[in-house]
């Protein structure tokens, strides 16, 4: 029996862009100002897939696959031998292997929890996988909390109380009482686990840092993998990659991604370009680079941060009757709205490329898409033909350019 069999295809390209893609409709038949202030919220439910999303989808999906594999394996020896052991997840370590685990670490505010939860709503598709011979049920990704005081029994009791609540079991009530050591209650854990779950993603790992339980904590996963065989997904902040390159044997389970807030480039313009199909004011604002380098100023990039510029830039517009969203309406929503986060914001330190007359914008990039600077000479030589003065009047639009005659 293969579990993998029972997934959802592995999308790639444009169809898993499509898939993580969360656009509500645009209600317009409504132009008061109520409805089109109520309508802004339909901006919080968008989800505009960035490459880390793509990244964390594929990450989720291998893990799962890993998982299910091992599975498959104990379920082919359980039909042979009928081994009641096996049923106890005992002496089951050579022939699941042990599982494995990996990282994924982002700024907050970058969405990477709003994209584990898109790609875990693609991957599971059907809530639970059901096999036959034997019977079982397997949640594809269950997600949890690493516990806020490190208490390890209250962590595998919020494990065994989310399986229950997903697919109807009592191990938590089984396993509630206060004669349960931890040990047995390891035992238990890893035996639901390794029944019932395909990937277990630990959330807010970074509650580790600083305490003193948490090298135990972190044993007990330790011991958890080996028993249980499954994929686990550590999710954090960077203050997480502090607690696991600690330590040797910590780093080795540090394998993952760290993701930083987006460059001003094409993908922050290709996201910003999605959002502004959402504007509630009576009079569109066309992107351009002048407002584009404006909200990566204020917002550093960070995903969420540019979403609730655009939210509050629009609520000041539509409020004071001025109904438009541009550099003013953006720069009144940071100073009235968000200037709590100015020491965080760097306002100061990002350096863009020279902005260019409506005249020098040409229909490849219409002014707004940001220079490619990881391949320029590429660029430039492809663009100015061969000709030193053509490159240095392209270059010229974008940074200062100082010619010097020898």
């Amino acid at each position: 029996m293969n579990l993998t069999d029972k997934m959802p295809p592995y999308y790639t390209d444009n169809e898993l862009t499509k898939k993580l893609s969360v656009l509500p409709e645009i209600k317009s038949d409504d132009t008061s100002k109520q409805s089109r202030l109520l309508n802004l919220l339909s901006v919080y439910d968008l989800f505009i897939p960035t490459n880390m999303a793509r990244e964390i989808y594929s990450t989720v999906y291998f893990a799962l696959v890993r998982s299910l594999n091992r599975k498959s394996k104990l379920y082919d020896t359980y039909k042979m031998n009928d081994n009641r052991k096996v049923i106890n997840g005992r002496g089951i370590t050579s022939g699941i292997n042990g599982g494995d685990c990996s990282l994924i670490v982002g700024d907050s505010g970058v969405g990477k929890s709003q994209s584990i939860a898109r790609a875990v709503s693609i991957i599971s598709e059907n809530s639970v996988i059901e096999t036959e011979s034997p019977y079982c049920t397997v949640i594809p990704v269950m997600t949890v909390e690493a516990s806020p005081m490190v208490s390890i029994k209250g962590f595998f009791l919020e494990i065994l109380r989310v399986m229950d609540s997903i697919i109807g079991t009592d191990y938590y009530i089984a396993n509630n009482r206060t004669t349960i050591n931890t040990d047995s209650l390891l035992g238990a854990v890893s035996n639901a686990l390794l029944l019932h779950c395909g990937v277990l993603i630990v959330d807010e790992v970074d509650r580790l840092v600083g305490n003193k339980k948490s090298y135990t904590f972190v044993n007990f996963i330790t011991e958890l993998l080996n028993m249980c065989g499954i994929s686990i997904i550590f999710v954090g902040t960077p203050r997480a990659i502090e607690f696991f390159s600690s330590t040797e044997y910590l780093s080795r389970r540090s394998m993952g991604n760290i993701y930083r807030q987006m460059p001003y480039g094409n993908e922050y313009y290709g996201f910003c370009k999605e959002l502004f199909n959402y504007q509630f004011t009576l009079h569109k604002t066309e992107l351009d680079s002048n407002i584009l380098r404006l909200f990566y100023k204020y917002s550093n990039g960070i995903a969420a941060l540019t979403v609730q510029l655009f939210v509050a830039a629009q609520q000041i517009a539509i409020s004071n009757d001025y109904e438009k969203l541009d550099m003013l309406s953006a720069s009144q929503a940071f100073t009235d709205k968000m200037s709590i986060i100015t020491p965080y914001a760097d306002l100061g330190k990002h350096i863009f490329p020279n902005a260019r007359s409506q005249n020098e914008m040409s229909e490849t990039d219409n002014g707004t898409i940001p220079f490619d600077y990881n391949n320029i000479f590429e660029n430039l030589s492809a663009r100015a033909d061969k000709s030193a003065d053509k490159a240095i009047e392209i270059l010229s639009k974008y940074i200062t350019v100082e010619c010097i005659k020898l």
